[in-house]
């Protein structure tokens, strides 16, 4: 693709002609932008042309992007933490106060090695890497693709404010997989909102908006980005330990809403008093065990709450007490008893499920892209992705044949791929046990901080 650059749109990288405001997103030219980011049309790098400012955070900015080599939209990431340095009108060179250069070297260093982190998984196609980093203006830069789209909180203003949980289980395996994948690398991104999730084309997902650590946290040396209602407890103080169950609190809130059509109360709120009603008790039409399970999730003690996104999907996808598993005479071969059409696409499998993180980490990259399994009436397949990522056979079983709905399949499997060779180079992270707010290269909320309509 080749583009007139004096003809493009700022606010959507569309030919737009000499017209001032855009045919294609409304956009004005003419509307004076804020003089601490950076102004559309300067250029990075020789290669980048920035547009407006999509959002910003006590990290960085956000603007849309024209990558002029390669003739495509971007998003251009700027590490810019405004509570420790700031920008004249007439110059893009950052400006760092001088009582805050030691915290802004430091919160810089998280930022890059958390995108590098990023940029080491880019086979996982419900994320969005990055794709080139490079330091300018006193700061960094982060490359990534431009995802067309919308957010899923403004997709569930477009289907009646709620999902049923029959859509959830066929829509969200891929960000149950994702997030146990990244957790293995030693990410926690503490900012699972409906903000945070894409929806694209057929439905397809993906999770974005990862920030340093201390940029999610209240009460640091960064403007906090807090989610109400999907934040932890933890997360609003920098004294606490966060860790892969902070996400399973910011997983739950996110089902929560998506299944009552309700947000969660705020987690301070709930520390004073506690009224949150189970999702049932506002949706008749969700599984028992599914509300039960939200809940364990939605624990304010970190010790009482669901500790890992495994053993989360575990929990949510067993079968039912009185729909169980049940082997044949012969032991060979399972059954999974019951009528209903979910009984009839669970997976099976011999011996005892473990629910650890190390056997989750195991299946998870084979089961990245899911396993669609038919029932025996007529109706779509089910990924059972969900499954696939949390259990797994005793260690010396193998899967033997699985009776669905009286269909014999065999298990399948997908080879584990392989991550390959990036320019970026960094040390692999640790798994994320137990941190505290600042040894993470990870965390970025629509809060007083201020966040602009995306474009697009």
């Amino acid at each position: 693709m080749t583009a007139d650059l004096d003809r493009l749109c700022m606010g959507c990288m569309e030919e737009k002609g000499n017209e001032d405001i855009c045919p294609f997103c409304g956009y004005d030219s003419s509307v004076p932008v804020i003089p601490s980011y950076l102004p559309p049309r300067t250029m990075l790098h020789s290669r980048y042309l920035v547009g407006k400012l999509l959002r910003y955070n006590g990290e960085s900015a956000e603007y849309i992007g024209f990558d002029t080599q390669a003739g495509v939209k971007v998003t251009i990431k700027e590490y810019m933490p405004d509570t420790l340095c700031s920008r004249t009108k007439d110059s893009p060179v950052l400006s760092v106060r001088s009582n805050s250069v030691a915290q802004y070297k430091a919160f810089m260093s998280e930022f890059v090695e958390l995108n590098k982190t990023l940029a080491k998984m880019r086979t996982l196609s419900h994320i969005n890497p990055p794709t080139d980093m490079f330091g300018d203006n006193n700061t960094g830069y982060v490359i990534f693709k431009y995802i067309e789209g919308i957010n899923l909180s403004k997709y569930l203003k477009e289907n009646a404010g709620e999902l049923s949980w029959d859509t959830v289980r066929e829509m969200f395996p891929p960000i149950f997989t994702t997030l146990s994948l990244i957790h293995n690398a030693g990410v926690i991104h503490r900012g699972i909102a409906p903000e945070n999730i894409i929806v694209g084309k057929d439905n397809d997902l993906k999770l974005i908006g990862f920030c340093i650590s201390d940029a999610r946290t209240a009460n640091t040396e960064l403007s906090s980005e807090i989610y109400s209602g999907y934040a932890a407890p933890e997360q609003y103080s920098s004294s606490n330990w966060q860790g892969t169950w902070t996400d399973v609190y910011g997983l739950s809130a996110l089902l929560y809403r998506m299944l009552t059509g309700t947000t969660p109360t705020n987690a301070m709120e709930r520390t004073a008093n506690d009224t949150l009603p189970e999702p049932r008790s506002l949706n008749g039409n969700i599984p028992p065990n599914i509300s039960k399970v939200i809940m364990g999730g939605l624990e304010l003690s970190r010790d009482m709450r669901i500790q890992t996104i495994t053993e989360f999907v575990t929990q949510l996808f067993e079968e039912p007490e009185w729909n169980r598993r049940q082997p044949d005479e012969d032991g060979e071969t399972l059954k999974c008893t019951g009528a209903s059409l979910e009984s009839r696409t669970r997976l099976c499998l011999p011996g005892k499920l473990l629910a650890s993180e190390a056997a989750g980490r195991e299946v998870a990259a084979a089961s990245q892209r899911g396993r669609l399994v038919k029932g025996s009436q007529p109706g779509p397949a089910l990924m059972l992705g969900p499954a696939a990522l949390s259990l797994r056979a005793s260690p010396g079983v193998e899967p033997h044949s699985v009776t669905l709905g009286g269909t014999d399949c065999a298990p399948s499997s997908v080879p584990p791929g392989t991550m390959p060779p990036l320019p970026l180079t960094a040390s692999a992270a640790p798994a994320p046990t137990a941190s505290r707010t600042r040894p993470y290269p990870e965390a970025c909320l629509p809060s007083s901080t201020g966040t602009l309509p995306a474009s697009g």
